[in-house]
């Protein structure tokens, strides 16, 4: 993971992993009469990655996505690639006060999954998805001080008998 900022008017924040997973198993299941085994290999990486760009007149634009490469999920279900973009822009009024957030999820339709699994005689195939692209209004107004005022220490029991027993004070047999 790494935030940084390029320009005064464009930060980012990235996030790379690679893996490699092996996964061996083996049924005594007597109805497969063929290769009775999951031997399944994989290397494979998530990409993540978030930009926001500060535009003229209080106006900012966000744009964020991630991509998975083919993997294995459940254990021995090799599965393709999927990806999702999302896109939003922010305009603040009223002294920042208040915020209007336009957003979209999914532009592209990414988030479709495909899986196969092949053991024995058994075959599965599957694939699947559902309308993840989402228009999105936010209104947020922040009532009240924006100075909050520190809270002031305050000192309990507890920490007056801690400083007596340390410096060796207070009252006791004598």
């Amino acid at each position: 993971s790494y935030p940084f900022s390029p320009t005064k008017w464009w930060s980012a924040f990235a996030n790379f992993s690679a893996n490699y997973l092996k996964n061996k198993s083996q049924s005594d299941n007597e109805r497969f009469t063929e290769d009775k085994s999951v031997d399944l290999e994989v290397k494979y990486v998530s990409f993540y990655a978030q930009n926001t760009f500060s535009l003229p007149k209080g106006i900012s634009f966000e744009i964020s996505g991630y991509f998975n490469s083919p993997g294995i999920w459940g254990g021995n279900f090799e599965t393709e690639e999927y990806w999702n973009v999302d896109m939003g822009i922010q305009k603040k009024f009223l002294d920042d006060k208040l915020s209007v957030k336009l957003g979209l999820s999914d532009v592209f339709l990414g988030q479709r999954w495909e899986a196969r699994n092949e053991f024995g005689v058994l075959a599965i195939h599957g694939n699947g998805g559902y309308d993840s692209r989402r228009f999105k209004v936010n209104l947020t107004y922040n009532f009240g001080n924006d100075q909050v005022k520190r809270s002031r220490k305050r000192s309990t029991g507890m920490e007056e008998e801690q400083k007596r027993a340390r410096s060796g004070g207070g009252s006791g047999p004598g």
